[in-house]
């Protein structure tokens, strides 16, 4: 029998307090070919140094101690007529580099969509082009924005171009029209294009240097150009297979196309006339671009590959595949025609014709916006890692961070997508191949991935579904297991402290335990529902999982059913491993207390239930020193002291979904639903 208790914030904390703070286990040392690898690649945004453990005296001087994440996810690159301002466009804003050495010199405009960036002709201005909105900035000060036009319409994909004179912008708009802004105006002028209806299915658009002309990529193998001025339908060319890509060259007598087969396509653009075509590897090329003299064309393939041709001849100069930083994002050529600039989802690079690796690379944009899957600190707090994805295109990527917290240095980036397809999907069909869980171990050497199973939706009734696979990962992304058994996709994974046994959870409510060292499946546990979380107690002897439908903990060593509770959509323990936190979808905080240890308990002494926001997205965390809990929602971090119960501080928090104290209780990992991660603490 247990009794249940609605609690005040300030009993929950007493409760809080009684919970003991399990010791660090000390992190292992990398081998020697690790400490050459952890070579800082981004120390140009350091984190202020925690001076001291965050306790109820000095909580109220919490502050943000820096940002790990959060600088977007790359969309375009434009280089300034001087050869060497690189402006950089993500979706958080816009950030100034060196074309030459790559080094970050600053931001131009944050926060601010930059799906296309430009710079104008005479080099003062730099427009972003993204959300809805246009807007111009003095290249020179990067403060407010000279001007700014916010679209009522949705702006569509296609390049943002100057006039020679640097007086008017021109950009796709809405289906049919496109927009001219001379920025002394205060709204753009539409323009009408004569026949309309291909724009229904376009895959690219570009404009010619001058501004006058614009070339449409459509699936109909066909290309079409028009005049700006006045939307006049000049021209179409027919290509013959489905285009995908389009550029003009500088002096406007050239119009690469890249077409299906991996092939492109040089088009005079007065006459009208198919000049060569050009081989490429057989992936179709999405990206474009001439040298500044026009001798030759850099093409980037599904794959990531870059190929460059001598436009004069058709003959094949370069090729380079296996890039760091996976997916090309866009290039530009520099001045001297040798040289190109590369972005990458997460690399700056820089590549010399006749050089097969890059001459220079820059790891700067680390964007977890679109889901941070696991983040944590290292038992030492000398590290934080996170497992972020990333939706480039149309495609997403999964990749594992590792940053020095003594000097806020990003030292590792690992791509954790599966090297071969797991689950094969009918006949030629595969599953994504992107983890859809993660975890980290405790000390950060290990990373365990879930992996989506087939769809069952997409199988006729009665077809053998096979289900996601497990992998357990070095973080340097060497794969130690991949493990199967599951019936469907492996939505939740978790690995005990001592890195003894790995945890996952499928969507028909099976958890499966593996034997880390040789991936021996142990046992097979059963739930009810999608299982939506998995968390080993402390010690490792006990594990919790949650559904939709219920909540459950078993002994880790032969499976016993502890206890089975109600629905919840996060499960942990205390430090002592002696209650369980049940975070419910409707922001609820239930704590169950065990009298003795769980090992011989079989009912909760007491049950507890917290709700002090009542706002989605509740959650939790104790620090490690016994001294105080983070109670929080999407708006606020309630702290409060655990010797006395009481509540001392409420920090503002913007969209916060998480929080992680490092072990010695200096600094807070604190996780916003965008994916950015900041670093609280006492400066």
């Amino acid at each position: 029998m247990f009794v249940r208790v609605h609690f005040s914030i300030r009993a929950l904390c007493v409760l809080a307090a009684l919970a003991g703070c399990a010791a660090p286990a000390p992190m292992p040392d990398f081998t020697p070919e690790d400490f050459a690898a952890l070579q800082p690649v981004l120390t140009d945004a350091p984190l202020i140094p925690a001076r001291e453990p965050i306790t109820p005296e000095n909580v109220s001087a919490l502050t943000e101690l820096g940002q790990l994440a959060g600088f977007g996810t790359p969309k375009s690159l434009a280089l300034a007529p001087d050869g060497r301002t690189l402006v950089v466009g993500t979706t958080k804003g816009a950030y100034i580099h060196d074309a030459e050495d790559l080094s970050f010199k600053g931001t131009l405009a944050e926060p601010l969509y930059g799906e296309q960036v430009a710079v104008s002709p005479d080099g003062r201005l730099a427009a972003l082009h993204g959300a809805g909105m246009v807007s111009v900035y003095p290249l020179n000060k990067g403060t407010l924005p000279s001007a700014t036009y916010t679209a009522t319409e949705r702006l569509l994909f296609g390049r943002l171009v100057f006039s020679p004179d640097s007086s008017t912008l021109v950009w796709t708009s809405s289906p049919g029209e496109l927009s001219r802004w001379a920025l002394g105006d205060a709204r753009p002028t539409k323009v009408e294009l004569g026949n309309a209806r291909v724009w229904h299915f376009f895959w690219a658009v570009d404009f010619s240097s001058d501004a006058e002309q614009m070339a449409l990529a459509t699936e109909e193998n066909n290309v079409h150009l028009w005049r700006t001025r006045d939307g006049a339908h000049l021209a179409e060319l027919p290509v013959g297979v489905p285009a995908r890509a389009v550029r003009f060259a500088p002096a406007g007598d050239l119009l690469a196309v890249g077409v299906s087969g991996g092939r492109v396509q040089l088009w005079q653009t007065q006459t009208r006339t198919l000049v060569r075509e050009l081989i490429g590897s057989g992936r179709n090329f999405y990206l474009i671009t001439f040298s500044p003299d026009g001798s030759q064309l850099a093409a980037v393939d599904s794959d990531g590959g870059i190929t460059v041709w001598r436009t004069t001849d058709g003959s094949l100069l370069d090729q380079w595949r296996g890039l760091p930083g996976g997916l090309v994002v866009d290039l530009v050529w520099l001045p001297d025609s040798e040289r190109l600039v590369v972005l990458t989802t997460s690399h700056l690079l820089q590549l010399r014709l006749g050089q097969p690796a890059p001459v220079r690379a820059l790891v700067r944009f680390v964007a977890c916006e679109d889901a941070v899957r696991a983040a944590a600190f290292s038992t030492d707090g000398d590290w934080v890692a996170a497992v972020c994805e990333q939706d480039v295109f149309l495609s997403s990527a999964t990749r594992l961070y590792l940053w020095r917290v003594a000097d806020g240095a990003l030292v590792r980036v690992v791509n954790l997508e599966a090297d071969a397809p797991l689950v094969r999907i009918g006949a030629n069909k595969r599953a994504p191949d992107t983890p859809v869980s993660a975890a980290l171990s405790a000390d950060l050497q290990q990373v365990v991935l879930g992996f989506a199973g087939e769809s069952e939706f997409l199988l006729p009734e009665g077809t053998h579904v096979e289900g996601g696979a497990v992998q357990l990962r070095r973080v340097d992304g060497r794969v130690l297991h991949t493990l199967r058994g599951h019936s469907s996709s492996v939505v939740a994974v978790a690995i005990s402290p001592d890195n003894q046994t790995l945890a996952s959870g499928d969507s028909n409510g099976m958890v499966m335990l593996w034997r880390a060292r040789d991936g021996f499946n142990t046992r097979v546990l059963r739930l009810r529902g999608e299982v939506q979380h998995l968390a080993f107690s402390p010690d490792g002897r006990l594990l919790a999982a949650a559904t939709e439908y219920e909540s459950r903990v078993w002994r880790v060593a032969d499976g016993t059913p502890l206890r089975t509770l109600g629905s919840s959509a996060k499960v942990a323990f205390t430090s002592d491993s002696r209650a369980v936190l049940l975070l419910t979808p409707g922001s609820q905080l239930r704590i169950l207390r065990w009298e003795a240890h769980g090992d011989s308990a079989t009912q909760p002494a007491e049950e507890f239930i917290f709700d002090p926001f009542r706002e989605q997205n509740f959650w939790a965390a104790l620090a490690p020193n016994g001294q105080l809990m983070a109670i929080g929602s999407e708006s606020r971090i309630v702290f409060c002291d655990l010797r006395d119960g009481v509540a001392i501080e409420r920090h503002p928090l913007r969209y916060g979904a998480g929080t992680v104290f490092s072990a010695d209780g200096a600094q807070l990992l604190n996780i916003d639903v965008f994916g950015q991660l900041r670093v609280l603490g006492i400066p």
